[in-house]
This record gives C-alpha cells, sequence and structure tokens, in this order.
C-alpha cells in the first residue's frame, strides 16, 4: 500500500493534477482509485490488483468497478496496460499506473517478453520500453 499516494487521493474532494486539472471524482471512481492505493507498490511503481479484488475492497460490482477505471483513464488519472500470454494470446492481467504520481514506473516492468494492449493498441515490450 502507499500511503502517500492514499494521502494525496484524500487529501481534498476532488483530484488536483500536476497539469492544474482538476478531476471531480464521484463517489465510485473514487473508491476504485482508493483501493488501487491501497494496492499500489511505490517500489514497482504499479498496482496489478484483480477487477474481483477492486470489487470486494469497494464492495461494488465488477461492472462499477470497469466503469470506473474507464473514466478515471479517459481524464489521465489511470493508465490500464492489459497484460496477455505471449504464447496463447490470452489477457493475464491488468496493471495500473499513475501517471502524475510520483516515482514513475519502470521503463521495463517484466522480464519476459510480453504483448501489451494500450489504448487499443498491441505493443511490445521494446515499444513499451521506449515510453
Amino acid at each position: 500500500m502507499s500511503v502517500r499516494l492514499y494521502n494525496r487521493i484524500t487529501a481534498n474532494r476532488d483530484l488536483t493534477l500536476p497539469d492544474g486539472r482538476v478531476v471531480a471524482l464521484r463517489h465510485p471512481e473514487k473508491s476504485v482509485l482508493l483501493a488501487l492505493a491501497m494496492f499500489y507498490n511505490d517500489r514497482e511503481g504499479y498496482a496489478w490488483p484483480t477487477v474481483r479484488a477492486i470489487a470486494d475492497v469497494c464492495s461494488c460490482s465488477e461492472d462499477t468497478v470497469e466503469r470506473s477505471t474507464r473514466t478515471l483513464e479517459l481524464h489521465g488519472v489511470i493508465v490500464r496496460v492489459a497484460e496477455y500470454n505471449p504464447d496463447t494470446g490470452a489477457r493475464v492481467g491488468t496493471w495500473y499506473f499513475f501517471p502524475w504520481y510520483g516515482p514513475k514506473p519502470p521503463a521495463r516492468t517484466v522480464t519476459r517478453p510480453h504483448a501489451f494492449d494500450v489504448h487499443g493498441k498491441r505493443e511490445t515490450e521494446a515499444d513499451w520500453a521506449t515510453r
């Protein structure tokens, strides 16, 4: 759990991003954001909970979590990166990054070759490392 991230989210009703934008958070989005802060690892720079785990923490449905993470991503509060199994192409998880929160995610976040779906575009790990 990242206490610094949690405190930053709970400091005000709305979330102020470093570029000056103020994002008004409704209750479901704030609950999901706080749950992600609970799963966030400062050393690694991301959170990797399942949608089910987030729903359990927030006491809401998985559909509510999906809607809330979509909304948070549209506002630039989080970035979701889907991880796929390189052999089967099956989705195996989602990583959640906070681009406005410092420590930044490492340039290389996995040690095995994977492909990611970033904003609907399939990318390789090499593409991700050049960001």
